[in-house]
């Protein structure tokens, strides 16, 4: 059986009068972590990894922290699957596991806008003093597939899953207005939920072509990934 993991939801820092504290948002919701937790969250993050690599990526990092390790990174990380801020997929191959892992997440667009992006280069340019070779990155363009495209365009407009995305693109949808346009559209078949309706879309002809714009994008930190 093969696994795959990667992080669930995003993270900010929290401040308080004791300092801040690592939180991770999922659904809206808050979840406290501690440190050991984190590293493993940050490591997964915009990462599609096995066992194995978990185990490898977090030797590394503790072997370079000051952090105390009073638990194994196994014990982190079923803490970190019970409360929903990871998520593994699991299946006979690796395209198995991968569109169980990625088929039910929702696909959050991430990107600044135009204007930030300058306030931001102009800021570490002369503020900070970074040279302009380095923060001129911050108006590199990503080049995207015709089917990323696509999956971004779709995402934009009402939170979607993977899954609903590959019907979207299969049944040639472009606009979605709202979550009933969503369920009028979509779940047009009174068998369809949200508990088979990936598995309704997986023979599609364009699932596996979704599957994999999804995977790139999430790893070139153009997504995030996020449970409703």
């Amino acid at each position: 059986m093969k696994m795959l993991y990667t992080a669930n939801g995003r993270y900010i820092r929290c401040c308080t009068e004791e300092g801040t504290r690592p939180v991770i948002i999922v659904c809206e919701k808050e979840y406290e972590v501690d440190v050991q937790e984190f590293m493993l969250w940050s490591i997964l993050n915009w990462r599609i990894l096995r066992e194995e690599e978990i185990s490898s990526f977090y030797e590394k990092m503790a072997s370079s922290s000051n952090v105390t390790i009073h638990r194994s990174w196994q014990d982190c990380v079923q803490r970190l699957l019970v409360r929903g801020l990871i998520v593994v997929g699991t299946g006979d191959t690796e395209y198995d596991a991968l569109y169980d892992l990625l088929s039910c997440r929702f696909i959050i667009p991430i990107g600044a806008a135009w204007p930030l992006r300058v306030l931001s280069f102009l800021k570490l340019t002369f503020l900070e003093g970074i040279s302009w070779k380095i923060t001129r990155r911050l108006f590199h363009v990503d080049a995207r597939s015709a089917c990323e495209k696509k999956v971004i365009r779709l995402a934009r407009q009402t939170p979607l899953s993977c899954a609903e995305i590959i019907k979207c693109i299969e049944m040639d949808i472009r606009r979605l207005k709202d979550g009933y346009d969503v369920l009028d559209k979509l779940y047009d078949d009174n068998d369809l939920n949200c508990d088979n309706f990936a598995h309704a879309v997986r023979e599609y002809r364009c699932s596996r072509e979704v599957i994999t714009a999804v995977s790139n994008l999430y790893l070139r930190q153009q997504i995030m990934l996020d449970t409703y």
